[in-house]
């Protein structure tokens, strides 16, 4: 019984398709155009035919092979984009991790010039001119690694 139907569906289905012409309605209401499958409620509707197409079984495989190549395509952009963003990141991470060490040496280097205008301004008159070479060097270093 099942196969005697799906031979008549089988049969009956090329037929259908070629018989697939769908009927709408027109219909307009203060300028505005719309489209209904069914009349327009007590106004006068033109009625039109829109052709409509299914496609046969062979072109359906091909569209699905073509879809599957676009999928396969789609896939490795995919891949590649995203090893891309992960490389950027790496060495976005890397960068602020190197900006962060020369944040915190600039630091310390600037630690050691309040250090040294302390040591300066509590040296005994005697220290003082080492004290201020200290201080100027201090200042050197910062200037050349911080700025």
């Amino acid at each position: 019984m099942k196969t005697l139907l799906m031979l008549a569906f089988l049969l009956v289905a090329p037929i259908a398709n070629l018989q697939a012409d769908t009927q709408v309605y027109k219909c307009s209401k203060n300028g505005v155009t719309s489209f209904s499958q069914t009349p327009c409620d007590g106004r006068i509707s033109e009625s039109q035919n829109i052709k409509t197409y299914t496609p046969n079984a062979e072109d359906q495989k091909k569209a699905f092979k073509d879809n599957q190549v676009r999928q396969k395509e789609y896939d490795r952009l995919i891949k590649i984009r995203h090893a891309e963003e992960a490389k950027l990141d790496a060495q976005n991470r890397a960068l602020a991790k190197q900006a962060a060490a020369t944040r915190k040496r600039c630091d310390n280097l600037k630690m050691h010039i309040d250090w040294a205008k302390e040591d300066y301004r509590n040296a005994k008159p005697k220290n003082q001119a080492q004290a201020k070479t200290k201080l100027k060097r201090s200042e050197e270093v910062y200037a050349l690694s911080c700025k």
